[in-house]
């Protein structure tokens, strides 16, 4: 099935269970592990941030904040390490809210969450595609507490309301107004575009190795900060991912506590936006690097397109060769301040078929991050 493992690949197959339990385990705490980051580099990376302005600092939960929370839980899903249900929740509301609410509040000013809320049992999820034996195809995703998601729920909606101005538009995750079916027209009327005038470009599908679970938290809160993010939620957003414990369930069986000490959980309501607003600063040093040329918008008196980002769905688009090199620079420069992996076996690369689309595609053949891309050519109707 697609949450099950019998076999792990290593240089020698391996198919003993308690082999297989060891070698998980020690994949999950080498991920979780914090990441070597550079501060000199972060710093270059937030210059072009943005801060928000006029933004609203928040106070206590209210109990119509977490009502519209507690509102928006799914039903049938299988409950946190407590036990507890959404339906749980959903019947007993006016009994709870109150008495929550306090809760929620007194965890605030004591700054650390309820031991139960800091806990996650996590279950790996096969992608469907790639070697089921490997680690990489698969996807873990945490089961949390109902009483965790309405407290995540509410400040996901607290962050929406500034995420607007923080990131640029076009990364279209999470933000009110706006949908990815935004990036996919942009770049189907590209391509149209592109047929139409002759115009060659090349355009990068960027791939990042268990993207969710390689942002470093310091990394996060500094970005937040940089932005100009109201202290109550950036304070919030600490408290909920400080001492975070889980325990990986292999084939039913839950692994020891792996400490957290990287990554944005997968299945967590903050999870999406809070690596929107970690991936921003390598769309921007793009954005605002004039030495990259976008694709030219017809009729937009000199704007161009450069980027499309849905979440970790990141797409660079440039129609000058002399662009590679520092679209590669930009993206290698982000890896090596944050920790993140470009994932060279799932990376593509498009290109028009011409002699500078060739040129691009040799030219990114020397970049090591891209040794292994996949390279398609686009061939008009």
């Amino acid at each position: 099935g697609r949450r099950e493992m019998y076999k792990i690949l290593l240089p020698t197959p391996q198919n003993d269970e308690h082999t297989i339990t060891d070698i998980i385990t020690d994949f999950y705490t080498n991920l979780y592990a914090t990441k070597i980051t550079d501060d000199d580099l972060i710093d270059g990376l937030l210059q072009h941030i943005t801060p928000v302005l006029d933004k609203e600092e928040e106070g206590d939960l209210t109990l119509e904040e977490l009502t519209r929370a507690m509102q928006s839980l799914s039903t049938g899903k299988t409950p946190g390490p407590d036990g507890l249900p959404a339906e749980f929740y959903i019947t007993f509301w006016e009994h709870l809210k109150v008495c929550l609410g306090a809760v929620y509040n007194s965890m605030y000013r004591e700054g650390k969450l309820a031991p139960s809320m800091t806990e996650s049992a996590v279950t790996l999820l096969y992608k469907g595609k790639g070697d089921a034996t490997e680690l990489r195809n698969w996807r873990p995703i945490s089961l949390l507490g109902s009483d965790y998601k309405i407290l995540a729920k509410t400040h996901m909606y607290r962050l929406q309301r500034s995420l607007p101005q923080a990131v640029g538009s076009d990364q279209t995750c999470g933000a009110p107004g706006r949908s990815a079916l935004d990036n996919l027209s942009a770049v189907r009327d590209i391509f149209a575009h592109s047929v139409e005038r002759s115009q060659p470009f090349c355009l990068f599908n960027l791939d990042q190795e268990k993207a969710f679970d390689r942002v470093s938290h310091p990394y996060m809160l500094r970005v937040m900060a940089r932005m100009n993010l109201a202290l109550s939620l950036r304070n919030w957003v600490s408290i909920i991912y400080r001492n975070n414990t889980s325990k990986i369930l292999i084939n039913g069986t839950p692994s020891a506590p792996i400490p957290m000490h990287s990554g944005v959980r997968q299945g967590c309501p903050l999870s999406a936006l809070l690596y929107t607003i970690a991936i921003e600063p390598l769309l921007v040093s793009i954005r605002h690097n004039p030495r990259i040329t976008g694709y030219p918008l017809p009729g937009a008196h000199g704007m161009t397109v450069k980027t499309q980002a849905y979440m970790d769905d990141i797409t660079i688009i440039t129609t000058d060769t002399r662009s590679i090199p520092h679209i590669t620079h930009a993206i290698n420069t982000f890896c090596t301040a944050t920790g993140a992996i470009v994932n060279g076996t799932k990376s593509e690369v498009y290109v028009t078929p011409d002699c500078r689309a060739g040129i691009m595609s040799r030219h990114l053949a020397l970049d090591p991050s891209y040794s292994r891309a996949k390279y398609w050519t686009f061939q008009p109707p």
